[in-house]
């Protein structure tokens, strides 16, 4: 993410569909929404996910998750996500 607003990129709509693993590395497998200059909080979103409940809940066993879980976690962001978007117009 770094280097890619480094190179006046903006990083957007990055969750865990589009980033993946290889070597110990993350990658990002679809920058189409790069261009766009409004923050990503699906991003922010993914970080806090991934050091308030993976790494203390499932990296240990370094298995992959199975789709229906990773699809799981997917509907339940995107619940989160309509939900918290609602309370935000309610105030």
């Amino acid at each position: 993410m770094e280097y890619a607003q480094s190179r006046g990129l903006f990083p957007h709509d990055i969750h865990g569909g589009n980033a993946m693993m290889l070597d110990g590395k993350g990658l990002v497998v679809d920058i189409s929404d790069f261009l766009k200059p409004e923050p990503c909080l699906a991003w922010s979103d993914l970080k806090i996910a991934y050091n308030w409940l993976y790494l203390p809940l499932f990296s240990w066993h370094r298995l992959p998750l199975p789709y229906f879980i990773l699809d799981l976690v997917r509907f339940m962001y995107r619940l989160w996500r309509s939900w918290r978007k609602v309370i935000n117009f309610s105030h």
